[in-house]
């Protein structure tokens, strides 16, 4: 693998009050780069993030108290991708 790669993550680190929070609710950090262990997986260059509106309902608590997304955690989405390895 390329020791150039870097991989990074959007961790959600405060739970935005209304829409003109959101962009500030995420930070952006480096984690470690996954390893192939088996014939099934492959790494993806990521190309394209799908930012649609039905993220943001997963930013407020449930109404059965819990969190959708709880604070740190990571953004779950669909892409596009390159693989690469």
């Amino acid at each position: 693998m390329n020791s150039e790669l870097k991989n990074e993550e959007f961790v959600l680190s405060t739970r935005p009050s209304d829409q003109n929070e959101i962009k500030s609710a995420w930070k952006l950090q480096p984690c470690p780069m996954p390893t192939i262990t088996n014939d099934n997986e492959f790494i993806l260059k990521t190309l394209f993030v799908s930012v649609d509106p039905y993220l943001s309902s997963g930013l407020k608590k449930s109404a059965l108290g819990g969190d959708t997304n709880p604070i740190g955690s990571v953004q779950i989405s669909g892409l596009v991708g390159h693989v690469i390895e």
